[in-house]
């Protein structure tokens, strides 16, 4: 019994998610060729001179698919070795960061910054079992997000600036622990947005789908979360959003 109901649940999984080995970029801010800049803005730890976090906007096509999240790519600059950054994904509202709603996935990376090295692209891969996810890491189509870097202790570091100056969107940053501030990045102003990429899998449902969906979800979240779950109360999520 058990192996026809695995055996039925696989068959459903297979109609529900498409491409599972083949990652799609879902939204940039890179230059061509995953160009950036030689400046940007400065992301500071708790104790630091400077305790900013910053937050860039970015949304799926309301005619596109729907997407799991697999890796978060960004630009960062500096020369101080063994420093860490705190790759987060929030749900949007109006506009602002919602920290009220939780978090969609968070990761903490290592940036591979030093005195000889002093730029570099990093990738921050959800597949890995240190991540994070609140339900399994699904961005919905005609939907807005929130992606967040911050630094952690005494570490300072430069999110890098895109190339690419037609680029436009929102831009959050939060002082000193304090609530998100937000300014629209216009392709004509002095100020780019910073460099990223967002990459995941396409999620496609069949027509007849509900009971396929909500199968497909339900093993594709077991599997998420068989594999991630033991770090969730390691990264203490709440020191982060609590505002």
């Amino acid at each position: 019994m058990t192996f026809r109901v695995l055996s039925l649940g696989i068959a459903i999984l297979g109609s529900f998610i498409a491409n599972d080995s083949t990652a799609d970029v879902v939204f940039s801010t890179f230059g061509e060729g995953s160009q950036y800049g030689n400046d940007g803005v400065v992301v500071g730890g708790p104790s630091s001179t400077f305790y900013d976090r910053y937050a860039e906007q970015f949304f799926l096509d309301e005619t596109g698919s729907d997407y799991l999240l697999e890796t978060v790519t960004f630009a960062v600059l500096g020369d101080t070795p063994n420093m860490n950054a705190i790759v987060s994904i929030l749900e949007d509202n109006g506009d602002f960061p919602d920290t009220s709603a939780g978090i969609v996935a968070q990761i903490e990376v290592d940036l591979p910054l030093n005195e000889i090295s002093n730029q570099a692209i990093v990738v921050a891969d959800f597949n890995e079992p240190t991540a994070f996810f609140s339900d399994i890491g699904l961005l919905s189509k005609g939907q807005s997000y929130w992606l967040t870097i911050e630094a952690k202790g005494s570490d300072e570091f430069m999110w890098a600036d895109t190339t690419d100056f037609s680029k436009e969107g929102f831009q959050g940053v939060s002082q000193d622990g304090g609530p998100w501030q937000v300014l629209f990045r216009d392709a004509s102003g002095p100020f780019p947005l910073a460099a990223y990429s967002i990459s995941g899998v396409t999620v496609i449902p069949e027509p007849s789908g509900a009971l396929a969906i909500f199968l497909g979800v339900a093993m594709f979240s077991c599997r998420r979360h068989r594999r991630r779950c033991p770090r969730q109360r390691e990264l203490k999520v709440d020191k982060y959003y609590s505002e």
